[in-house]
């Protein structure tokens, strides 16, 4: 309360003035003051930083706030001492601490609970005319099943294992399929696999979207070696093919296929805050509209995209609330959207070592993510997947409005994501 210590990374020959901004828990803002009288009382300099120690003389609201986000802090270090963060989050923000010792047995019965009842009440037939439908095939499992048996079959028999076989928006025929996993390099069909699915594609004139992860150092040949096997197909087969980028360093790799590829920006690089947990924290309503935008919303960013590195498309995630579009001609995936992954799969660390945080890069995967997935409570109606956290927003596929703003701000394209 008496004052303050400023570290800097460069020495300050002089200090104007000493704005504090204090965050007001309760209100979900921060207020600033400005403190007049003030004394330096040492300068320290030390390996990688100054320190400057300030001696605040006799300011009543400096003395106030500071005072306040002591006790506030020394709360927050109590509540995490006598008790787990379910419980310091139920003290703070009335999050439901006792719902977290509900949960699902199995997953089989998690997806239908959550999505059996879903639907549409009514659904203009127009409706369905305003966008592309496309599935995403993004597993071992899913590959065989798609190249063992017609598109409309294998929709019939994905909708149905999820229980949204009955939902109207899924009456409108699939036209496109997204190829291989976002979030896990070790989910990428295998060469052979991947062939016969473009074969398999172009016989039922269906569009391709192949999706790309993260890229290590280690994978940069082997990816090289795949986009030269699609470029090669693609040119053979006179047809462009979509590519999803999730990393940076894969916009030098298609720089000079352009003819072929055209590329689209994945959600890992489209970053935005979202979390069924959010909806706890204090301030979210109030800043909900914050939410809504990302760095595509600046234009400058766009034409850099644009121009330069040749993305022109941009994948979303529907995520439980609003989001505000820059452009038209954008995917939304549905209904679930990514939180947290990990290069270093946390379902393997589970698996081998029977410890999620002894984790490793995984180069010879046995697939543990086709029989286990990592259980999370009921209410906040997430789940394990892969190496990465999924929630599901099942508003989207309850209220056709959702759907329809959607449709009307920008988005073209549907992307089941199952």
């Amino acid at each position: 309360p008496e004052g303050v210590i400023i570290r800097s990374a460069n020495r300050i020959d002089s200090i104007k003035e000493l704005r504090f901004a204090f965050f007001q828990f309760k209100k979900s803002n921060y207020e600033e003051i400005v403190v007049k009288q003030y004394q330096i009382v040492e300068e320290k300099q030390e390996e990688f930083a100054t320190n400057i120690s300030i001696l605040i003389e006799d300011d009543s609201d400096y003395l106030r706030y500071a005072n306040a986000a002591i006790k506030d802090y020394s709360d927050y270090v109590f509540l995490k001492l006598t008790g787990d963060d379910s419980y310091c989050a139920e003290e703070k923000v009335g999050y439901p601490a006792e719902l977290d010792e509900e949960y699902y047995e199995l997953f089989s019965n998690q997806k239908r609970e959550w999505f059996e009842h879903l639907n549409y009440l009514k659904l203009d037939p127009q409706v369905l005319q305003q966008f592309e439908l496309a599935v995403s095939i993004d597993r071992p499992e899913l590959y065989e099943k798609y190249l063992s048996s017609s598109l409309e079959e294998f929709m019939n028999w994905h909708l149905t294992n999820n229980h949204l076989n009955q939902h109207k928006l899924f009456q409108k025929k699939v036209t496109r399929i997204y190829i291989g996993n976002e979030f896990c390099h070790n989910l990428f069909p295998k060469d052979m696999q991947l062939r016969a699915i473009l074969e398999k594609a172009k016989q039922e004139k269906i569009k391709v979207t192949v999706v790309f992860t993260y890229m290590r150092d280690c994978y940069i040949e082997q990816t090289k070696k795949r986009l030269q096997d699609l470029y090669d197909w693609g040119k053979k087969n006179e047809c462009r093919i979509e590519l999803v980028i999730n990393d940076w360093g894969m916009t030098r790799l298609v720089e000079n296929r352009l003819e072929v590829f055209q590329c689209t920006l994945g959600t890992l690089l489209n970053k935005r805050r979202k979390d069924p947990r959010y909806s706890y924290k204090s301030g979210f309503p109030e800043h909900l509209s914050l939410f809504a935008k990302n760095q595509l919303n600046v234009s400058q960013f766009r034409n850099y995209l644009s121009k330069v590195l040749h993305i022109t498309r941009y994948e979303y995630e529907s995520c439980g609330y609003r989001l505000e579009f820059p452009t038209m001609g954008n995917s939304l995936h549905l209904p679930y959207y990514q939180t947290n992954t990990s290069q270093y799969c946390t379902l393997y660390a589970q698996c081998t070592q029977l410890d999620r945080g002894k984790q490793s890069l995984v180069t010879s995967c046995p697939h543990y993510c086709e029989q286990f997935v990592f259980a999370y409570p009921k209410h906040l109606k997430m789940v394990g997947r892969f190496n990465s956290l999924f929630a599901i927003d099942d508003k989207i596929l309850s209220d056709v409005s959702i759907l329809e703003y959607n449709l009307d701000h920008g988005i073209d394209r549907i992307v089941i994501r199952l």
